[in-house]
């Protein structure tokens, strides 16, 4: 075989190769459409000494859009995930819209669900024995913003994230949600208690539940034990002077009696503060501890 022959069999060869390649590209291109971030271009069989030449490219979706288009439309990123309920009470319906008289029940403040299912604006979602199909912006799938953060020596004024997120949690059990009120004791350990998944049976006819009388107003209520001695989880009450009471969280109990209690409203309004009290120190309040099982 000539050199000329050679050099004909290698041009074909290249072509064959080329075409065959360009198909497999191609067919992996279509593949990871949703996924590939670069371009790819199409180049045109080789004749002869022809150049080659490129085509107008074809341009796949970047990653930055698939994700812009799952924020927006939220199926893919909330499906088989935990979510929380991010407004007072979340209506959850038979099917996935909003008809009449189909509310199957209604998921309150912050609790969580699971998701299952999504077809476009609606979630199917199971919450306690209750299943169903909820609106999409019903729900957020992080805890940070539903869920107060309480720092050290901040404020909680009526209109502050963390007392609008505890009273919400709590449907503004006391009524100072629209008040001038900043976040009081009572309402915080009610939430302390209510992350444990522990809600007070109150009596109906006893009011007002003020700081200092809640020992009285729950004694004899089921699952409610009170005594003098600290367990972790129960709430501290005693008296701030002869006519103002207090609430605090047990967070801790060391061997020596030493314990770690964490409060709103101290040392003034709407303030959270964490504190470490040894026995002498607690003691010398004369506090009851309330305990709910």
């Amino acid at each position: 075989m000539n050199r000329e022959s050679v050099v004909t069999a290698i041009d074909t060869a290249y072509d064959v190769v080329i075409h065959v390649s360009l198909k497999v590209i191609l067919g992996i291109g279509d593949f990871f459409r949703n996924t590939r971030t670069t371009d790819i271009y199409i180049f045109p069989e080789r004749h002869g000494e022809e150049d080659v030449t490129e085509v107008p490219q074809h341009t796949f979706k970047k990653v930055h859009d698939i994700i812009e288009t799952k924020k927006f439309t939220g199926v893919e990123s909330r499906k088989n995930t935990i979510m929380y309920a991010r407004t007072v009470s979340v209506p959850v319906y038979q099917n996935p819209t909003v008809e009449f008289d189909a509310q199957v029940c209604a998921v309150p403040y912050g609790e969580i669900v699971m998701v299952l299912e999504t077809r476009g604006r609606f979630l199917r979602v199971v919450w306690n024995t209750c299943e169903g199909w909820v609106l999409g912006e019903d729900l957020v799938d992080r805890a940070v913003f539903v869920y107060p953060e309480f720092v050290i020596g901040q404020e909680n004024m009526v209109d502050d994230p963390n007392s609008v997120r505890v009273r919400a949690i709590l449907a503004d059990i006391f009524g100072v949600g629209r008040s001038e009120f900043a976040l009081q004791a009572g309402e915080y350990v009610l939430y302390r208690l209510w992350r444990k998944g522990i809600v007070i049976e109150w009596p109906h006819d006893v009011k007002p539940r003020v700081p200092g009388l809640w020992h009285k107003i729950l004694k004899g209520t089921p699952r409610v034990h009170t005594g003098v001695t600290s367990k972790v989880g129960s709430v501290m009450e005693y008296m701030l002077n002869s006519d103002i009471g207090h609430l605090a969280y047990v967070e801790a109990v060391f061997p020596d009696d030493t314990i770690t209690i964490t409060e709103v409203n101290y040392p003034d309004s709407g303030i959270y503060s964490e504190r470490v009290l040894t026995k002498e120190e607690w003691k010398e309040l004369r506090p009851v501890f309330i305990q709910i099982l």
